[in-house]
């Protein structure tokens, strides 16, 4: 999914919209808050079916999209107010352990980030 057609870009978009305006509305997102990790992993799961823990990752360590599909899905985020950790995870971290891992590193976790099943964090002070 890299070169993004529109259709493409829509369908994508529309999915995202369709699943967040089901499972994170206003009083779903205040359950979401109480729970221990302030996200849905439930969520995170949906996420991972569709694709969007792979967004902008190297093809080669399972990812898929690219800049315009990694737009889309903020976007789509971002309007929900959407708590789970996507951005931060698979977009920042992902790529920033892309870039200055070694191939053993990155063989080694990215598949997992881009199947949802780790999740990172960037800690740029550390």
């Amino acid at each position: 999914m890299s070169a993004t057609t529109d259709s493409e870009g829509e369908l994508l978009r529309d999915g995202l919209r369709r699943l967040l305006a089901e499972e994170c509305d206003f009083l779903a997102r205040r359950r979401i808050l109480a729970l221990p990790e302030g996200w849905s992993p439930t969520l995170w799961s949906r996420y991972a079916e569709m694709g969007l823990t792979a967004i902008g990752l190297p093809e080669d360590h399972g990812g898929i999209g690219g800049a315009a599909e990694t737009m889309i899905v903020m976007e789509e985020l971002g309007r929900a107010l959407a708590l789970e950790p996507l951005l931060a995870s698979s977009v920042l971290a992902a790529t920033a352990l892309a870039r200055a891992a070694t191939p053993e590193q990155a063989t080694r976790l990215l598949p997992g980030v881009a199947d949802g099943t780790l999740r990172l964090a960037l800690a740029p002070g550390e």
